[in-house]
């Protein structure tokens, strides 16, 4: 008898063992209060990297001046005063992005496995915009860069984003509005300048009325999404979750049908490329007569993959529990 219940526990032993490594990585986790999927092997661990917006906190530290003063001029004036609003010193700060910051800098990044100064970096946008997401030699530094409101970018900015997802790596866009204007940044005098975009055209001698989004054809090509909404107050009541993408599944698991319920409207985009787009949250619009679809999505561009969640999530991810899964989960999915 005590040979057939040794044997018996040895058969359970071995079923819970096959069981165990069976699970999909990441249900594993579902588990836990205060931890979403932490890799526990080296290896596994994703080289991350946040960017601190230093070109828009600079942007909104100045360049809303100038527009606010001259919103209501004639389409075809050319303005040649107050051009020190659109070429300003070098703001460091994370500007609307600061709840990002937060939730990367708390214990519970550090109880999912994003250590600042380990394996999650904090780059700026001048670093960006120097090369700083890759080696001399071309290789990408990180898998995963995770952007908060980067709504002024440079050019050498935006297209290092666009190549870092074209050769394999994974870009999340945790705020709406992103690279609406260009802008140029002066290393020599520590000034950003602006250069188009946001409605407006500036050559260091004369500012006209031009384009609303710098690049909008090309980041529908390669992110998905382009701005569309604007205005505080209640507008949306969370997302409905849909899909069978992995991240959908467990943000249901965890948190039911609807998430993110804390976000009630700011900026959002609209998906505008449904190509190899695979929607995961369908943002819950109380206004029923837009007809432009907000969504969270996965974006296969190339080699690589943009994830948005469609709205500006820095505002709430300090203490919205289904964001921060949904910003851990996009990391290690």
């Amino acid at each position: 008898m005590q040979e057939k219940r040794l044997r018996f526990s040895q058969v359970v032993l071995a079923m819970f063992l096959i069981f165990q490594i069976s699970i999909p990585v990441g249900v594993q986790y579902l588990a836990s209060s205060r931890s979403f999927p932490n890799p526990t092997h080296r290896e596994i661990r994703p080289r991350v990297a946040v960017v601190k917006p230093v070109f828009t906190a600079t942007a909104y530290s100045s360049f809303y001046a100038f527009y606010a003063k001259y919103v209501n001029t004639p389409k075809d004036q050319i303005i040649t005063s107050d051009l020190g609003l659109l070429n300003t010193t070098l703001v460091d700060s994370w500007g609307w992005s600061d709840g990002l910051r937060q939730f990367l800098s708390s214990s519970d990044a550090r109880a999912n496995g994003l250590v600042l100064g380990n394996n999650l970096a904090v780059l700026s946008d001048v670093s960006v915009s120097e090369g700083g997401l890759f080696y001399d030699d071309g290789a990408r530094r990180f898998d995963v860069v995770i952007l908060g409101f980067t709504e002024y970018v440079t050019f050498q900015q935006y297209s290092a984003y666009k190549h870092f997802v074209a050769d394999g790596g994974r870009l999340i866009f945790m705020d709406a509005t992103n690279f609406l204007a260009e802008v140029r940044f002066y290393s020599q005098t520590n000034h950003l300048a602006l250069v188009k975009g946001h409605g407006w055209g500036f050559d260091g001698k004369k500012v006209w009325h031009d384009l609303r989004e710098r690049w909008s054809q090309d980041s529908t090509n390669w992110i998905a999404s382009n701005f569309c909404c604007f205005g505080y107050g209640r507008r949306y009541d969370g997302a409905f979750l849909v899909g069978t993408n992995l991240i959908s599944l467990e943000l249901q698991a965890k948190f039911g049908s609807r998430a993110f319920l804390s976000y009630k409207g700011h900026e959002e985009n609209r998906v505008t490329n449904s190509t190899s787009t695979e929607i995961l949250a369908r943002w819950s619009q109380l206004d029923s007569s837009s007809h432009n679809l907000v969504a969270a999505y996965v974006h296969r561009f190339m080699q690589g993959t943009v994830i948005h969640i469609g709205v500006m999530a820095s505002y709430v991810v300090s203490y919205d529990r289904s964001v921060q899964f949904f910003l851990i989960r996009s990391i290690y999915s």
